[in-house]
């Protein structure tokens, strides 16, 4: 079983570690689905602005992103298409 808060946390986590690289209506998309609980599709979307924008991640935002999306069992391809953008 999934533990909300744990999720919740950990998806917060995640945006936060790449707020900078987002404008502040794509922040406030992934929030709402964070907080109407459609965790997958915040994390598609999060994943989406990302690869979109070509923006660079940490490998500690990669982790946390990866984190989530093996815990809500979402297809890995979801964030594997951010590998490139992580930087050294």
């Amino acid at each position: 079983m999934i533990d909300s808060n744990s999720v919740v946390i950990a998806l917060n986590s995640a945006l936060l570690s790449v707020s900078s690289t987002l404008t502040k209506n794509q922040i406030e998309a992934v929030q709402e689905y964070i907080y109407v609980g459609e965790w997958g599709l915040a994390l598609e979307t999060l994943c989406s602005f990302l690869y979109e924008k070509d923006a660079e991640i940490s490998q500690e935002s990669y982790r946390l992103i990866e984190e989530v999306g093996i815990d809500l069992r979402i297809d890995s391809n979801i964030w594997k298409i951010l590998e490139s953008q992580i930087i050294s």
